[in-house]
């Protein structure tokens, strides 16, 4: 994959999770559309905590090896996303939320706060892999060991299946 398309997934990924936010009407946010189901605003604290954990694994990671001296200069204009997400996790119910990003009952101004905090950190991230190749930085999922590279990939696909997800709820509540 070329560095600028896995740049270019999790910024459209992120604009279509927030288009289709931006959808639903915000009298409909905080109403579930069944038992046992996530409310929008709900999605979006999920969404929120998952973010900081990825973006807190990557620069461990990333730290871990500079620590090292294992941490190599290079120009990533290709880089290693051998999972496909879209067959390992076809919808936000294959996977149970991971503890820890569980919805905390945050108000949707705070989440949405977090979030804008969160994004510098994660475009740092993301510029730190294009300058060096972080391709033997892993970590475990419930899928596989995933690379640097491709948790990145996985903020996209989170993404992606969420904004599913908060469609899905849209029109269940219409």
């Amino acid at each position: 994959m070329i560095y600028d398309e896995l740049v270019a997934a999790v910024t459209a990924a992120r604009a279509a999770l927030l288009d289709s936010i931006e959808a639903c009407p915000p009298s409909m946010r905080l109403t579930s559309p069944g038992p046992d189901r996530w409310h929008v605003v709900s999605v979006l604290d999920h969404i929120d905590h998952t973010q900081t954990r990825i973006v807190g694994l990557l620069e461990l990671l990333i730290a871990r090896s500079q620590k090292r001296g294992t941490l190599e200069q290079a120009d990533m204009e290709r880089v290693s996303v051998n999972v496909n997400y879209r067959e390992a996790l076809p919808s936000y119910g294959v996977i149970p939320a991971f503890p820890g990003t569980e919805p905390t009952g945050r108000l949707e101004e705070e989440i949405i706060a977090s979030l804008a905090a969160s994004a510098p950190r994660l475009q740092s991230v993301i510029e730190m892999g294009r300058g060096h190749d972080c391709t033997a930085l892993v970590a475990p999922h419930p899928i596989g060991r995933l690379n640097f590279y491709e948790w990145i990939y996985l903020v996209a696909e989170h993404d992606r299946i969420h904004t599913e997800q908060v469609n899905e709820i849209v029109r269940d509540l219409e």
